[in-house]
Formats: structure tokens, sequence, C-alpha cells
């Protein structure tokens, strides 16, 4: 008997609009077959269940952006009862387009007397980012 490690594809990353779907897949060719899986945002295990080869989120948020990584591992046991492991690990980049979100607008300290013309700083969060 032979064991081969996990090779895995992990789709579904790249540029996602917020408030869509994401569904990340871990594709594994292993023998003998999968035991478990773990997933991880930003280096951080997701408690999601050992058995889930993929992972979704409904509506996703700029919060959600990250990269996010599977790993599988397989294992090999033996009559005597010992056992032999091994595993890989994927990731993937997951970027949130989300519309302008004015974070402050301030009045700064210079006025026209004659036009009455106020001048604002104006800052905004999105991606991509915004021209004002």
């Amino acid at each position: 008997m032979f064991l081969d490690a996990p090779i895995i594809r992990l789709t579904g990353g790249g540029i996602i609009s917020e408030n869509k779907r994401l569904i990340l897949a871990c594709i594994v060719d292993a023998y003998p077959t999968v035991d478990s899986y773990e997933w991880y945002k930003n280096d951080e295990k997701l408690n999601i269940s050992p058995l889930t080869s993929s992972f979704i989120i409904e509506k996703i948020s700029k919060d959600d952006a990250g990269i996010y990584a599977c790993s599988a591992r397989n294992t090999l046991k033996f009559l005597n009862g010992s056992s032999m492991e091994k595993f890989d690990k994927s990731q993937a980049r997951v970027t949130v387009e989300y519309a302008p979100i004015v974070t402050s607008l301030t009045p700064i300290l210079a006025m026209d007397l004659f036009t009455l013309n106020i001048k604002l700083q104006c800052d905004v969060d999105s991606y991509p980012e915004s021209t004002i």
C-alpha cells in the first residue's frame, strides 16, 4: 500500500462584488481519499466542519476580503495499528468590490467671502478606489 499526499486546487477566489455569493471549493486528488479539511482566513483557522470541502458566504461584505486557505489530510492505516498522515494546503485571495462610503467630510478653514464658497475635504473608502 502507498500513501499519496493530497494535491489541492482551491477555486473561487478573485474579485467579487459586495452582497454576492462566494463559493470556495477545495478540489483534491488523493489516495486514500481525504479524511479531513481545515479552512483558514488570513492564517486564522475557521470553525467549519472537517468534512466540508467547500466554504460559502451567502452575502459577502468588504470585511470578508482576505486570503483564504484550505488544507486536506489523508491517512493510511496499517494492520499493526500504526498510521501515516500526509496533507497539503492551497490558498486564494478574495477581494471584495464595494460602493464608495464617505468616511469623513471636513470643512477646510478657507472661505471665499465674495462667492461664499466653502472648501470641504471628503474622504471615501471603496474598492476599486474612487475619484471625487
